[in-house]
């Protein structure tokens, strides 16, 4: 290619289209690639720009969608020296060499093309593929958002079995697939326009004719057109995907409180239970305490009469030291919940 830059004596500035090849579009290159042109002295216009499109392809019977460049330079001279034209791809065989080739094919020696004939060329082979790319991922998106709005999200099988597609509506998919979409319809946007202006700059010097400018005019403002209709598009499912992700955040958030609820609910009903053995234990344990203490001395297992069962005439000890005792013991208890109860509602400083 180096040598190719040479013989020809091309800008470098064509070099980073050259050098942006070899891999897939990156994001940091998403607003790179709008037509330049430059004017040489012998009168000639050299044209250059690379914009990314979407490419379908097949897996497992569905269509999937992945995205390619394409690079072109243009050399037209003005003064009939000839004219050259560059069409760098990411792939051998593609469908843009399939359709120059039948243009070469059918072409005749005595018709002279237009100068911008291969350029709408270019443009008609690959930005028809965004229409099919964005009703794809519009789908894609709509699909989710309808799982996302049936799901019970209190079921985390259910939750984990569709959460490829949910993901689609979290904020980080704005940044990782939409945004880039806008910058590369942008960037290809600069170039229909800067054509436009080349067109009208043709049609001044009397490089091109009316019917020539009125054919190009006419392309340029379609494809404007369709442009920003898809960049309307891509702010839409944009403003969708952001519409169910803070839907589902809201949907998270309430799923999470209801459980916090239950969890509440659940300790209230535990620490019931605990008070209700609390207040059986305080008065059980001082009576069993008062048992053990004086128990020796209350009952009489051998009687006198003929050794029945008999009972202390001081049996009335018990009760006289159990009653006391258990009030004592509550009342201790009752004291000292309501003091922690007075000094967790008092407010802290500070708050």
């Amino acid at each position: 290619m180096q040598k190719l830059i040479d013989a020809y004596n091309i800008d470098d500035s064509f070099f980073d289209h050259v050098v942006s090849f070899g891999d897939k579009p990156r994001t940091s290159d998403a607003g790179h690639g709008g037509m330049t042109v430059r004017e040489g002295e012998d009168g000639s216009f050299d044209m250059q720009y690379r914009f990314t499109y979407p490419e379908s392809y097949k897996v497992r019977g569905s269509t999937k969608f992945t995205k390619r460049q394409i690079s072109v330079f243009h050399r037209y001279s003005v003064s009939g020296a000839g004219t050259l034209w560059i069409f760098l791809n990411a792939r051998p065989n593609s469908e843009l060499q399939s359709r120059l080739e039948k243009v070469l094919t059918i072409s005749r020696e005595d018709v002279t093309p237009d100068w911008f004939s291969l350029h709408l060329l270019v443009f008609a082979t690959y930005l028809g593929n965004w229409r099919g790319s964005l009703q794809h991922l519009g789908e894609t998106i709509e699909e989710a958002a309808d799982i996302a709005l049936t799901m019970d999200l209190s079921e985390l099988k259910i939750v984990s079995e569709n959460e490829s597609l949910v993901r689609l509506l979290h904020p980080q998919y704005l940044g990782s697939t939409l945004k880039p979409l806008s910058s590369e319809l942008e960037t290809t946007l600069i170039t229909i326009r800067k054509l436009a202006v080349v067109n009208e700059q043709f049609l001044s010097k009397n490089i091109a004719t009316d019917t020539q400018h009125r054919k190009l005019a006419n392309a340029t403002a379609y494809y404007t057109s369709t442009l920003e209709g898809h960049l309307k598009s891509v702010d839409a499912l944009g403003q969708r995907v952001q519409d169910f992700s803070s839907f589902l955040a809201t949907a998270l958030t309430l799923n999470s409180q209801t459980r916090m609820l239950q969890l509440a609910d659940a300790s209230v009903e535990d620490n019931a239970n605990v008070f209700v053995v609390t207040i059986v234990s305080l008065f059980y344990l001082p009576a069993s305490f008062v048992a053990t203490f004086l128990g020796m001395n209350l009952f009489d297992f051998d009687g006198p009469d003929d050794g029945d069962f008999a009972t202390s005439k001081k049996f009335w000890i018990f009760f006289a030291a159990t009653v006391p005792l258990t009030c004592l013991t509550v009342g201790f208890w009752y004291i000292l919940t309501g003091r922690r109860e007075r000094a967790r509602k008092q407010p802290k400083p500070g708050s």
